[in-house]
C-alpha cells in the first residue's frame, strides 16, 4: 500500500513539474546573453567647431533617435572643414580637404582606435582653370566590395554681386582602399597642410598653366561627373553624401544656387543603381522644403533611415545656431516619407557639418563606448539637480517672420505685397508671422518635420492663402491648421 501511494505521489509531482516547465520554460543563458548587456546600436559622429577651429571633434549617441550627442574626444592631428567619416573592416576612414595651403587636394586618414593614425598620399585635383581651383566638401563612401568613392564639388567660377561660388560635382574611384600601401604612419604633430612636397607641387601649379582637360585629373585619371553633362553644366550642387539604402545608392546634396539670400538654399535627394552611375532626382522628396541647413549625413539602423544636418542659418526652425536636426523615416519610405524630425541635443556646441556612422561590436569594444556611457550616467546622476547647459532644444515657440527674402523662391513674382511660397515646410515649436499689409500665398505644404499643427499670426491687413483656399484668424489674431503626415490640411482652428 505504501509503495502504491509513493508511486501516485511521484506521478503527481512529475505531472506538476512538467506543467510548470511548459507554462514557465526554463531558459539557459547563452554567452551572448551574459555579455551583450542590452546591446545598442551606437552612433559615432565627426564635426568641426568653426572656421577658426577646424580640429576634428568626435561625438557618440546611444539614444534610439540619435538625437542626444555626447562629446567623446578631439583629434588634434586632424584638421579640416566638412570632415567625412566611414568605418570599414576595422578602420575609421576620414576624408577632408587639406586646409589653407592646398585647397585643391584631399587626403585620407585611417585609424583603428582614433589614437594612432595613418595618412594617405595627397590626391591633387588638376584642372585647366587655375584661378578657381578649389574643391569643396569631399565625401568618402566605401561600398560593400571595398571600392571607395570620393564625391567633391569643384569650383568653376564666381558671381561677385552678390557673392556666389559656382560648382560642378565629380566622383573619383579609389581601388581597394584597405590596401596598406595606400597609407603611411602619421607622425604626431605633423600637419598635412605643411607637407613640403605638396606645397612645392602647388607652387609649381601656380607658376604655369595646366594642360586643358575636359574633367579634373587625379593621379592621371579623370574624375567622373555624377550627372548627365546637360545637368552638370547648369547645376550648382555641393556637400554631397552618398550612402546605400535598400540596394540603391542615395545622394543628399545642397543646391548652392542663390535664389534670394544665402540661407534659403535647400537639399535635394538623388538615386542611382551604382555609386558612380548617373544620379537622378527624387522630385517628391519631403525634405526638399527644408531651408537653412547644410552638411547632410545619412545612416541606417533597425530598419530606419536617419538624415542629419547642420542648422547654419538659424532662421527657419527652433534647433538653434549650428545645432543639428535629425529626420527619421522607415528605410522603405526614404523617398516619400513620412518623416519625423528631432532637434539634436549636444554638448559643447556649435557643431558644424557632421558625418555620422554606426559602430560595430569591435569598434564599440576598442573605443570603450559602453564604459564611456557608464561614466556619463554616473556624472549625470551626480549633477541631476543642476541646470544642464548642454541642452540645445528651446522650450518656447519661436516666432519666424514670413518675408520675401527668406521664403519666396519665385524669381518672377514682381508683386511686392505678395509672398509666394512653394514647398512650405513648417517646423515644430514655431509660429509663423505674416507681415502687415502682406499676402502670403502658399502653393504646397510638405511635412518633413512631422508636425500636426501650423500656427500663423496675422497683423494689420495681412492675408493667408494655402493651396488656393483663404484662411482667416480665429482667436488672438491666430489661425491654426491641422495637417497630415504628407502636408494635407485636415482642419482649421
Amino acid at each position: 500500500m505504501k509503495r502504491k501511494v509513493k508511486r501516485i505521489c511521484k506521478t503527481i509531482a512529475l505531472t506538476l513539474l512538467t506543467s510548470v516547465a511548459t507554462t514557465f520554460p526554463l531558459v539557459q543563458a547563452s554567452d551572448d546573453d551574459l555579455t551583450s548587456n542590452d546591446h545598442k546600436n551606437y552612433i559615432f559622429g565627426t564635426f568641426f567647431t568653426s572656421n577658426d577651429d577646424i580640429t576634428m571633434q568626435c561625438y557618440l549617441s546611444e539614444s534610439e533617435n540619435g538625437d542626444d550627442l555626447k562629446y567623446f574626444s578631439t583629434i588634434e592631428d586632424i584638421k579640416g572643414r566638412d570632415i567625412s567619416c566611414q568605418y570599414y573592416n576595422g578602420y575609421f576612414y576620414i576624408c577632408l580637404v587639406e586646409p589653407k595651403t592646398s585647397e585643391n587636394t584631399f587626403r585620407l586618414y585611417r585609424s583603428k582606435d582614433l589614437k594612432e593614425w595613418e595618412i594617405s598620399k595627397p590626391y591633387k585635383v588638376v584642372e585647366r582653370d587655375v584661378k578657381y581651383r578649389f574643391i569643396w566638401a569631399p565625401d568618402l563612401f566605401i561600398n560593400d566590395d571595398g571600392l571607395a568613392y570620393v564625391y567633391f564639388a569643384k569650383q568653376k567660377g564666381l558671381i561677385p554681386k552678390p557673392y556666389e561660388a559656382q560648382f560642378n560635382l565629380y566622383v573619383y574611384k579609389i581601388e581597394n582602399i584597405a590596401e596598406s600601401d595606400k597609407f603611411f604612419k602619421l607622425v604626431k604633430d605633423e600637419k598635412a597642410e605643411k607637407n613640403d612636397e605638396n606645397e612645392k607641387v602647388n607652387e609649381a601649379e601656380k607658376a604655369k598653366k595646366t594642360e586643358e582637360v575636359e574633367k579634373p585629373i587625379i593621379d592621371g585619371k579623370e574624375a567622373v561627373t555624377v550627372f548627365e553633362k546637360s545637368i552638370n553644366d547648369r547645376t550648382n550642387y555641393i556637400d554631397a553624401q552618398v550612402r546605400k539604402v535598400n540596394g540603391k545608392y542615395y545622394m543628399v546634396i545642397k543646391n548652392e544656387a542663390r535664389i534670394t539670400n544665402n540661407d534659403n538654399k535647400s537639399p535635394i535627394l538623388f538615386r542611382a543603381d551604382s555609386p558612380d552611375g548617373k544620379f537622378t532626382e527624387v522630385k517628391e522628396w519631403p525634405l526638399r522644403g527644408i531651408r537653412g541647413y547644410e552638411g547632410f549625413s545619412i545612416l541606417t539602423r533597425d530598419g530606419r533611415v536617419y538624415i542629419y544636418a547642420d542648422n547654419f542659418s538659424q532662421k527657419y526652425d527652433n534647433a538653434g545656431k549650428s545645432g543639428h536636426t535629425v529626420w527619421i523615416a522607415n528605410e522603405n519610405d526614404i523617398e516619400n516619407g513620412p518623416y519625423k524630425a528631432y532637434y539634436v541635443e549636444a554638448e559643447n556646441r556649435p557643431l558644424r557639418h557632421g558625418s555620422l556612422i554606426n559602430l560595430d561590436d569591435e569598434a564599440i569594444k576598442i573605443l570603450g563606448v559602453k564604459e564611456f556611457f557608464d561614466e556619463k550616467q554616473k556624472s549625470e546622476n551626480v549633477n541631476a539637480n543642476e541646470d544642464n547647459q548642454s541642452k540645445s532644444t528651446n522650450t518656447n515657440p519661436k516666432e519666424v517672420k514670413l518675408t520675401k527674402e527668406d521664403f519666396e523662391l519665385e524669381r518672377n513674382n514682381k508683386n511686392k505685397k505678395v509672398i509666394t511660397i512653394s514647398n512650405f515646410a513648417p517646423a515644430q515649436d514655431v509660429k509663423y508671422i505674416i507681415p502687415s499689409k502682406m499676402k502670403v500665398d502658399i502653393k504646397n505644404i510638405v511635412n518633413p518635420y512631422g508636425v500636426e499643427k501650423i500656427t500663423f499670426v496675422f497683423n494689420d491687413k495681412s492675408e493667408l492663402v494655402v493651396d488656393g483656399q483663404k484662411h482667416k484668424p480665429v482667436e488672438k489674431n491666430e489661425c491654426t491648421l491641422d495637417i497630415g503626415p504628407n502636408g494635407e490640411i485636415r482642419d482649421t482652428n
